[in-house]
């Protein structure tokens, strides 16, 4: 997952990432050195499940390309459902985009 594919997910991703989800992404993710604790600490703290997740992809977003990948692998591995859901949208999407193209 890229940079941009977490801007186009985004919405996406608020509505349906869990807290659980969240939580395991963000020990990943501390535990390979894209998140500092104070980082980790103020995802873990925040109460409104949309927040802890919005807070998380600023983060990664702001980390770069490597961040993101990460991210994406975290998630892939976390929850596998979501991430298939998500990458089905982004080729739907494509598709769409190609279509539109080639007229």
């Amino acid at each position: 997952m890229d940079v941009e594919s977490i801007r186009k997910l985004y919405p996406d991703l608020i509505k349906k990432m869990g807290k659980a989800t969240v939580n395991k992404i963000v020990d990943i993710l501390f535990a390979e050195g894209v998140l500092q604790s104070e980082e980790m600490h103020i995802i873990q703290s925040q109460q409104v499940e949309e927040d802890a997740v919005r807070n998380l992809l600023g983060l990664v977003r702001n980390k770069g390309s490597v961040a993101c990948e990460k991210f994406g692998l975290a998630l892939e591995e976390n929850d596998p459902h979501l991430y298939d859901d998500l990458q089905s949208s982004c080729i739907t999407d494509a598709v769409k985009l190609l279509s539109l193209g080639s007229n």
